[in-house]
């Protein structure tokens, strides 16, 4: 019964001298980002789907390399938007801000199912303001790639995140009457 518990002991001490050994020096890349908004004017009539304009979103990027290993290249990727970072723009600082406009011809139409149709008393304002907004998951993936390099050798780490979008209602005054746009 003793062997057991020193050994469980054993066991529990090795995993946190490990765990504390690779914190201290663990390579990482992690990227964040709020969801892209994007103002939609009411309609008349009904809508399934939209195309939505070019999207605007600020990434926030936290990088580091292994003590051995300096950042070479920081890669961004989402639809067909590519976006590059060199080792003089990213070994500056772990945490960078990055700004990324993904063009609406690269996402697909946004199926919205009569959110923001001037039918009944949407436009109206007898609805609550929560009616007037609408956030939709998932809508594009970022793929991100940390080159981490020295003369000895070199070594990748990859991140992907999901990037969302919030539309908004933009909805005419109590005395206008909406116009269609397309």
């Amino acid at each position: 019964m003793k062997i057991h518990t020193y050994r469980s002991a054993l066991t529990i001490a090795l995993i946190f001298l490990c765990a504390s050994a690779l914190s201290e020096n663990t390579p990482e890349l992690n990227i964040a980002s709020v969801a892209a908004i994007v103002e939609i004017e009411t309609r008349q009539g009904p809508r399934e789907f939209i195309q939505l304009p070019t999207l605007q979103y600020d990434l926030e990027i936290q990088q580091e390399c292994p003590a051995d290993l300096k950042p070479a290249n920081l890669s961004v990727s989402v639809a067909d938007t590519r976006r590059t970072m060199s080792a003089n723009e990213i070994s500056k600082a772990s945490a960078l801000t990055m700004p990324l406009s993904i063009p609406g011809a690269q996402i697909a139409p946004i199926a919205i199912a009569g959110f923001c149709s001037a039918i009944g008393d949407d436009i109206h304002g007898t609805n609550s303001r929560e009616d007037d907004i609408l956030g939709i998951k998932d809508v594009l993936s970022l793929q991100a790639a940390l080159l981490c390099a020295s003369d000895t050798g070199s070594r990748i780490y990859y991140a992907s995140i999901a990037l969302d979008v919030e539309l908004r209602c933009k909805l005419p005054g109590p005395d206008v009457q909406p116009i269609a746009k397309l």
